[in-house]
């Protein structure tokens, strides 16, 4: 995980055959009937099964998260794919009735090649999400995963073809994305592109795709809020914190990593959050005690490190973590402890473009690693339902009491949260 996988980065040509073969392999794969699509994506999807556990280690060793949690992720995987065989004889069109003699009907018809593009932090999650559906819909697929987390979509795609899936429609690329993936989102033979990842990566993919007007469907990272109420239930609201932004190391594009607490129980409720992450075991992700593994390159850690040294040095107060564990501290991995920022300047009003001058940079941009940022506030109104609608996060929980009984506050988080 400390550097990229060596593999010659994909050249035009290499993006060329792919584009081609996904072609031939589409026509072919659409001449099948749809029952038949359906039984060859249950076959893909009984291989899966069958290799979830080497999947599994290959995915935790490529990318560095928990074994624990990966094992239930490469089964969710098959199950895509067997949801989606169900599809397969179920896509179909209808008859419009019309004041006529005329025959007016929708007939749904797959787009041609579609190139994906997935990211570092959960690459077979993510390329199964995405290559299921689209063969479902009789698409040919050229995916290319992370330059860094490349190994488990090499072994899907070959999974694919295993289970009987026309040669060549699903193509794996291996390649950076400043070239291999430019030229497949540039490439006559592209139909749609999805791609996630960062909102920088993702508003020049869109940029590219729009000179040959080609569709984008594009998943990109933000900065999702928990909201606390001052009459919550505290013990439920650290739980469900704790699980929003340290499953996976907060290596997610949904992470909730800003936490808006209302002035009357902020301290409180920081100061037992901040004791309940201190004791969530970071370490080896082999190991099935381990709930927090590395993150997965120095590059990436290094930019979760200066963020939360700016945001001390804005005025942050630091109530837990801040760097590599203790116990970890003469391992050679790239661990960072749960992470909690308190007193950051909340953002109320800021825009993507047009961040607040007077909130720091940990109020409003992602550090997708485990670090909370949390703010009080004196008022949360309209942060939940009602007519004054959401003004404080895009996203948001609203952590009020129930009868159902409250979870301890040092409750490990769930296993995986995507």
């Amino acid at each position: 995980m400390a550097s990229c996988p060596a593999f010659k980065d994909a050249g035009n040509d290499v993006i060329d055959a792919g584009m081609e073969a996904a072609t031939r392999a589409q026509r072919e794969w659409m001449a099948m009937t749809a029952s038949a699509r359906g039984r060859v994506m249950n076959e893909i999807a009984r291989k899966i099964r069958e290799r979830a556990p080497e999947l599994a280690e290959l995915e935790s060793r490529s990318a560095g998260r928990p074994i624990r949690d990966i094992r239930g992720e490469a089964l969710r995987v098959a199950e895509m794919f067997e949801y989606y065989a169900g599809w397969c004889d179920k896509l179909h069109g209808e008859v419009i009735p019309v004041p006529t003699s005329h025959l007016n009907y929708i007939r749904h018809e797959p787009v041609g090649v579609v190139a994906q593009i997935t990211p570092w932090n959960a690459p077979l999650f993510t390329g199964g999400w995405q290559i299921a559906p689209a063969i479902c819909a009789g698409n040919g697929v050229v995916i290319k995963p992370s330059e860094l987390t490349p190994l488990s979509t090499l072994v899907l795609g070959a999974l694919c073809e295993a289970g009987g899936a026309p040669r060549g429609l699903v193509n794996v690329i291996a390649g950076q994305g400043v070239t291999a993936g430019a030229a497949m989102v540039a490439h006559q033979q592209t139909a749609l592109v999805v791609f996630v990842g960062s909102a920088q990566a993702g508003s020049a993919i869109a940029a590219a795709a729009a000179k040959n007007v080609v569709p984008c469907i594009l998943e990109l990272g933000g900065k999702s809020g928990n909201i606390v109420f001052a009459d919550a239930d505290i013990d439920r609201a650290i739980v469900g914190a704790q699980s929003a932004i340290f499953s996976g190391a907060g290596q997610s594009c949904v992470a909730g990593s800003r936490l808006l607490v209302h002035r009357s129980v902020h301290q409180q409720f920081v100061e037992r959050y901040a004791e309940a992450a201190a004791r969530i075991p970071v370490g080896d992700p082999y190991l099935d005690s381990t709930q927090i593994g590395p993150i997965n390159n120095a590059r990436q850690w290094a930019k979760i490190a200066e963020m939360v040294r700016q945001g001390v040095a804005e005025g942050a107060t630091l109530a837990t973590g801040g760097a590599k564990p203790a116990s970890l501290q003469a391992s050679g991995g790239f661990y960072f402890a749960p992470t909690i920022l308190d007193n950051v300047k909340p953002d109320m009003t800021r825009t993507r473009r047009s961040p607040s001058p007077t909130t720091t940079r940990t109020a409003w941009q992602a550090p997708f690693g485990p670090v909370m940022s949390a703010a009080h506030t004196g008022s949360l109104q309209g942060c939940g339902p009602g007519p004054s609608g959401l003004t404080a996060t895009r996203r948001s929980v609203s952590c009020r009491p129930s009868a159902a009984s409250a979870a301890p506050a040092m409750a490990a988080p769930p296993a995986v949260m995507h």
